[in-house]
């Protein structure tokens, strides 16, 4: 299971949620695997929409979380806040853990290092104590939910309420004459970048290779950097939006 859910719009998965899937693993004696990448965004989410956990501390909620797993892995460039790094955790599998470390010695460098440069590790310490900070959560919370609220109030169809690390924009409906198997989620993302020189990620029927298929959704992300909303770089989106037919200009 992953968390956040890029494929449901950066959506959080309730702790509830986990908890259920544990017991139907156990049921059915599977192990449990978390992609636990967007852990601390997940935890805070959880503090803001489940009343029984609007006083607990996102690192409670984490741990929380992470009880559940028998299995974890983050990418650390994500909400471990580095800009190289990644982790795999394993409980009460020696064997297992034994065969990833092998896997880490063909591929990154000896388990005590996994190739990264002292600067980067220390980065990582650090970074994995300040992400579960309520402050720069609701600070990144508080960004992803204006841009979105900014989205939404200027027409774009966009999925709410919005997760912490990107707002998504719901490109089948703004492209409803691109068909699945000419993929308007990457359509939207390619006229992004063409016209305003916007990175963005397509969710939809290129990613989930559907050949054509229909899928959930025909979703574009924006990734949100944390730091002030009135931060300039946030007023780039107007530039290339007043020129797309359809919308007005502002």
């Amino acid at each position: 299971m992953t968390v956040t859910n890029n494929g449901g719009g950066g959506q959080p998965v309730s702790l509830e949620n986990l908890r259920r899937v544990r017991a139907v693993c156990d049921e059915h004696d599977l192990p449990f695997l978390l992609d636990a990448s967007r852990f601390a965004e997940n935890s805070w989410l959880i503090r803001q929409r489940e009343p029984e956990h609007r006083h607990r501390e996102p690192i409670d909620i984490a741990r929380a979380m992470f009880d559940l797993a028998d299995i974890f892995w983050a990418s650390l460039k994500k909400d471990g806040l580095a800009n190289i790094g990644g982790v795999i955790g394993v409980r009460e599998n020696a064997d297992l853990a034994r065969r990833f470390r092998q896997e880490v010695i063909l591929n990154e460098g000896f388990s005590t290092y996994g190739g990264l440069a002292g600067r980067d590790l220390e980065a990582l310490a650090q970074g994995l104590t300040e992400v579960t900070d309520s402050r720069y959560l609701a600070d990144r919370a508080d960004t992803a939910r204006w841009f979105a609220e900014t989205l939404h109030k200027a027409g774009v169809p966009v999925v709410q309420p919005a997760g912490c690390h990107a707002v998504y924009v719901r490109a089948g409906e703004i492209l409803p004459h691109v068909p699945a198997d000419r993929f308007p989620g990457h359509a939207w993302s390619c006229a992004l970048y063409l016209e305003g020189g916007i990175r963005a990620v397509e969710f939809g029927s290129l990613l989930l290779g559907s050949g054509g298929g229909s899928v959930p959704h025909e979703l574009c992300g924006w990734h949100c950097r944390a730091g002030s909303t009135s931060d300039p770089t946030w007023s780039c989106w107007w530039r290339p939006r007043s020129r797309w037919a359809g919308w007005p200009t502002n």
